[in-house]
């Protein structure tokens, strides 16, 4: 996430490396309730978030994605007035063949992000994750198939008294959607610039940030969060086109769904 500097940054810097790592005072992990023991039943309502988009806000996230609507709710639920603009005209795209793990320094960060709310994160997480008990990597040949090396994590529970859970990316973006007021997300709307705002009393500009839409639609803020992904727009006009560019790190990832009445042959297989 990339801040603009503003006269609220290092507070709310120091709010957001907390609710990451999971640390910070008053950011301490809470006991699980029932709150999501099962999956919800009723979709969500994409129609909730396309409401008016109000003149200025504390805080303006861009990017209603995982990151996006994390620190959303961490921010509110300490009295921030965070609002989310998101450029697809739909908040949740439904399955995207990805997932996350979230391991248990993943499910405290999630208990600080919900501290002084009503949600339980980590709960709704868990009901629609699988639990990894146990797990291990293995480094094959890639002409003989043989194992080369074999890395064994072991039980998690065991050593911090939580499991790791995998869960779909659709899935855990739908938890992180439910928790946040309706009116503090805003669908369709694709950020064309930024600018700051000259202090009234000292004509230096420390002071507020106007964002501007592509349909040109205006916001005032406090702070401008960019939490818009890959091809950030934020990252791109605060760091510049050769700063943004990609390069390819030698590592391709694959992923397969395992069907649980064939796991047995697949383990024997392997």
């Amino acid at each position: 996430m990339i801040l603009q500097r503003n006269r609220i940054s290092r507070s709310v810097l120091f709010l957001c490396v907390s609710l990451l790592l999971g640390t910070g005072k008053g950011l301490s992990s809470r006991p699980a309730s029932s709150s999501f023991a099962t999956k919800p039943t009723v979709p969500l309502n994409e129609g909730i978030f396309d409401g008016p988009l109000p003149e200025s806000v504390d805080v303006l996230i861009a990017g209603g994605g995982l990151g996006g609507l994390a620190t959303c709710i961490g921010l509110r639920n300490r009295g921030i007035n965070a609002h989310v603009i998101e450029a697809s005209p739909k908040l949740l795209r439904g399955s995207t063949g990805t997932g996350i793990m979230i391991s248990p320094n993943g499910f405290s960060a999630l208990d600080s992000i919900a501290a002084f709310g009503n949600e339980n994160l980590s709960e709704g997480m868990r009901s629609f994750g699988a639990r990894i008990s146990d797990q291990h990597i293995r480094i094959t040949n890639h002409e003989t198939g043989d194992v080369d090396k074999e890395v064994k994590f072991g039980s998690l529970f065991d050593r911090y008294g939580m499991d790791q859970y995998n869960i779909g990316w659709a899935r855990a973006h739908e938890v992180l959607a439910r928790a946040v007021p309706p009116e503090a997300v805003h669908t369709g709307c694709k950020l064309d610039s930024f600018e700051s705002i000259a202090d009234e009393t000292t004509g230096k500009k420390n002071g507020a940030v106007k964002v501007t839409l592509e349909d040109g639609r205006t916001i005032q803020t406090s702070l401008l969060i960019g939490a818009d992904g890959f091809g950030s727009k934020v990252r791109q006009m605060l760091a510049g086109d050769k700063m943004c560019q990609t390069r390819f790190n030698n590592q391709v990832s694959s992923k397969w769904v395992i069907f649980t009445q064939f796991f047995n042959l697949y383990a024997r297989i392997i």
